[in-house]
């Protein structure tokens, strides 16, 4: 089915069919459908003998000279007759004439009474006025939409026993509900009517598209993302990467595949490349927790009939694979392989580092710019771009260099920021800017900091050259504990080790983690630990004991819950082959199952004085205008507080003397370790000398 789509050109997608046909054709119908109600109410008000002295009451009462004439009618019968048609043309649809009702029918192989029926029911939908009309035919002035009875007379090709018709309607094998067009109804102020006396509620996407309108409704729009078709240039090198997919293509009665691996975006792109083959749309889906089944139906329905190659997201890929195989082409894409879904898939590869390699020299080349070899060696291998953001980091690297070979720091520096666009919302990107000097740490602190730089940049070496890598891919990531009381140098230590490794930092927005729907916090940190193995950039988890806190015994299905998603985390943070750092106040909460899946734990001591002093000489800047008083030796005997609150003290003394025209001064700094005490509800030391600093 997928590979039907496509024209027989082998190198070029054909134009997208965004207009298939004339919606002006839609009011000829609507024409024939007059005619048809001119007739039946005709018909009607003869065969009743309606009295115009009793219209008044029409409707609202049932005369009883009715029973008689309803009672001379055979079983499923007609109170009236329409015109008969044939049983391969639908009476509403002018033959041979374009229009979207007879596109309709072609994308869904809806027979001529599925496709009258359909027209009918969206009448009043389509034009208010049909709800009078239908209201005088059903002889009820509450019943304003076509009842199925109503339906089943109008729309049989021959006159018909009623069931037959509503059989075709109600029936496991009835079109409009199967492909979504149409769903049935009962009456909320009747609902236990009779069958007969429901109605038929066609979808809005169906009738937005009879009307001409080719979008999204606004249903979908929150979870849907209509693609249009882009030059097939764009996509050459995603499609040579995987030279199988042309062959799955071919299988016949293929409607489903299955992308897996890479990123979001590559697979995103590799979609796009496929849509673009089949000269179609691309329809992107990322359901919403609740009733994603009714949604993932919609956007199906949708992507037929706007012409479009469905992709969804994460979400949902088993029960897209478990629907009818006649719903349209269809993407699942994923971070790993469900095996359990039945459908071939394809893993979606990223560009090696020699692709990568030679894509950078050639853009830099078109460009005419150039760079040393050995420097795009290295941004190609230490920045897994896919062919998109490689040629936004060439051009935004050329932007940046005004000479005509450019230096390293600007290849980074460009490659950094085309990683950090594409960030979900649970990622925050950190630019850098503390170095070696910013820590004050102990010595195995800061040498354990070190190791961590030794084993990232080594450990292709190691992996791959030595062998160490060959018994599993398990446990090759580099992952760290970095433990503490606050302000101790936690997350200036990461800062510290992005800046020295040349990697992004990213860190992890909890508020945009967790969720109480279950299953959706594993979702996003999936998302997330792809993101950063795949950018490589340095993943920063702080307060890393809310996620990975120990499991307890299960009491409730919170509790069951809760320890999923801890083993979850376990399980993945093991095939992490990212750098991850975790940060925390408290070690002692934290599930000693991690302890195992860990290479560093460092242990940020609280500062002695002579720690303190070093980190209030770097916590007030040389160019920053001192007053001769300013003791640094008495400041950290006197207060005992950790690094980030030093910081804070000297922050807020600086601004307290900008504020009165002063040079930086010991009761600036008293003031600012008031502030700093108070929020921490400690008392200043007994007898401080510096209190007066009060601002006047």
């Amino acid at each position: 089915m997928l590979a039907d789509l496509r024209s027989d050109a082998p190198s070029a997608a054909r134009p997208a069919d965004t207009a298939p046909a004339d919606a002006s054709g839609l009011a000829r119908s609507l024409q024939r459908l007059d005619r048809v109600l001119e007739a039946a109410i005709a018909e009607f008000e003869s065969a009743f003998d309606r009295d115009p002295a009793g219209a008044a009451f029409r409707g609202l009462v049932v005369p009883g000279a009715d029973a008689a004439r309803l009672l001379a009618l055979p079983p499923g019968g007609h109170a009236w007759s329409v015109p008969a048609g044939t049983a391969d043309q639908a009476r509403f649809l002018p033959a041979g004439e374009p229009s979207r009702l007879a596109r309709l029918q072609q994308l869904f192989g809806l027979d001529a009474f599925d496709t009258d029926a359909l027209l009918v029911a969206a009448s009043p939908d389509l034009d208010t006025r049909y709800e009078r009309l239908f209201g005088l035919l059903q002889d009820d002035v509450t019943r304003r939409r076509p009842m199925l009875a109503t339906l089943a007379r109008l729309a049989a090709p021959r006159p018909e026993p009623q069931w037959q018709g509503l059989a075709r309607l109600l029936g496991a094998q009835s079109r409009l509900q199967r492909h979504g067009l149409a769903r049935v109804a009962a009456d909320p102020a009747q609902p236990l009517a009779a069958l007969g006396a429901h109605t038929l509620v066609v979808d809005p996407l169906v009738l937005g598209f009879l009307c001409g309108h080719d979008a999204l409704d606004a249903g979908l729009q929150p979870f849907c993302e209509l693609r249009q078709p882009l030059p097939w240039a764009g996509f050459e090198g995603s499609w040579q990467r995987h030279p199988e997919l042309e062959r799955l293509l071919q299988h016949p009665g293929l409607h489903t595949l299955r992308l897996h691996g890479a990123t979001r975006w590559e697979r995103l792109h590799l979609g796009h490349a496929l849509a673009s083959w089949l000269g179609a749309r691309l329809l992107c889906l990322r359901p919403p927790p609740a009733a994603q089944a009714q949604t993932l139906a919609r956007a199906q329905l949708a992507a037929r009939l706007l012409g479009a190659v469905l992709l969804v997201e994460d979400d949902g890929g088993a029960s897209l694979a478990d629907a009818p195989p006649d719903g349209g082409p269809r993407l699942l894409s994923s971070a790993t392989a469900d095996e359990g879904v039945g459908v071939p898939a394809l893993e979606v590869r990223l560009p090696t580092p020699d692709e990568r390699h030679a894509r950078w020299r050639d853009r830099l080349r078109a460009a005419g710019r150039r760079a040393s070899a050995h420097d795009l060696a290295e941004v190609a291998r230490e920045f897994p771009l896919d062919d998109e953001q490689t040629d936004a980091a060439a051009a935004a690297a050329c932007a940046a260099a005004g000479d005509e070979a450019l230096p390293r720091q600007a290849l980074f520096a460009a490659a950094r920021r085309a990683l950090s666009v594409r960030l979900p919302r649970a990622l925050q990107a950190i630019t850098p800017r503390a170095g070696w000097q910013h820590l004050i740490l102990a010595p195995d602190a800061e040498h354990q900091l070190r190791e961590i730089c030794v084993h990232v940049r080594e450990r292709a070496k190691v992996f791959d050259d030595w062998g160490f890598g060959a018994a599993s891919a398990r446990g090759q990531g580099v992952i760290a504990l970095f433990s503490g009381v606050s302000g101790t140098g936690k997350s200036t230590a990461c800062e510290v080790l992005a800046g020295e490794l040349g990697r992004s930092l990213l860190k992890i927005d909890l508020s945009q983690t967790v969720s109480k729907y279950i299953g959706e916090s594993e979702k996003h940190l999936a998302e997330v630990f792809e993101v950063a193995e795949q950018s490589g950039a340095l993943l920063m988890l702080d307060e890393a004991d809310a996620l990975f806190g120990k499991r307890t015994g299960v009491s409730d299905a919170h509790d069951r819950y809760a320890n999923i998603e801890v083993s979850y985390l376990l399980q993945r943070i093991e095939a992490f082959r990212g750098i991850l750092v975790l940060t925390t106040n408290l070690q002692a909460n934290i599930d000693p199952a991690f302890l195992r899946r860990l290479q560093f734990v460092v242990e940020f001591a609280f500062p002695d004085p002579a720690q303190r002093e070093r980190i209030w000489r770097i916590s007030v800047p040389a160019q920053a205008p001192c007053d001769a008083d300013l003791d640094f030796p008495a400041l950290a005997q006197r207060y005992v507080v950790a690094g980030g609150h030093i910081r804070n003290i000297a922050l807020s003394a600086a601004m307290l003397a900008a504020g009165r025209g002063e040079r930086i001064a010991m009761r600036h700094i008293a003031h600012g370790a008031l502030r700093e005490y108070q929020k921490l509800g400690k008392a200043l030391p007994d007898g401080d000398y510096f209190s007066s600093g009060a601002p006047r």
